[in-house]
């Protein structure tokens, strides 16, 4: 959830034959939520069940990005590395959460780098988090 992805996340939803074919949960700090049991983690495996259930979701993939707010209001990152390395590390207990009630869905992960803080420059790249 940060409308500076918007546009970028699009074109690579397009560039991968999803847009048309997707479901999209936007929620800011996914990743932190999925990791913590209570009401958001609910809510957030609520809405995937749904994906799969009713459209035959097959694929969950997550987005993080640099400079997020949610973890900023958590955390105090001396560097971009030291924000990645904490939001990788709770993308991969995200996974697990997901593979955990939905063995069948494969996942993937994006980290989105903001190469500037309005978001007019950053870089999309796939992670290799498994569960």
């Amino acid at each position: 959830m940060d409308f500076r992805l918007e546009d970028k996340l699009h074109a690579w939803l397009k560039a991968n034959g999803y847009v048309g074919n997707c479901d999209i949960i936007s929620v800011a700090g996914a990743a932190k939520d999925l990791v913590k049991p209570g009401p958001d983690r609910d809510y957030l495996l609520r809405h995937i069940g749904i994906g799969v259930n009713l459209h035959q979701v097959k694929r969950v993939i997550f987005a993080q990005h640099s400079t997020c707010g949610a973890y900023a209001q958590e955390n105090d990152f001396a560097s971009v590395e030291e924000e990645k390395a904490k939001q990788m590390e709770d993308m991969q207990a995200a996974v697990a959460a997901v593979k955990g009630r939905f063995p069948e869905v494969e996942t993937q992960v994006l980290w989105v780098e903001l190469k500037d803080h309005e978001g007019r420059e950053l870089e999309i790249s796939a992670l290799p988090i498994a569960a």
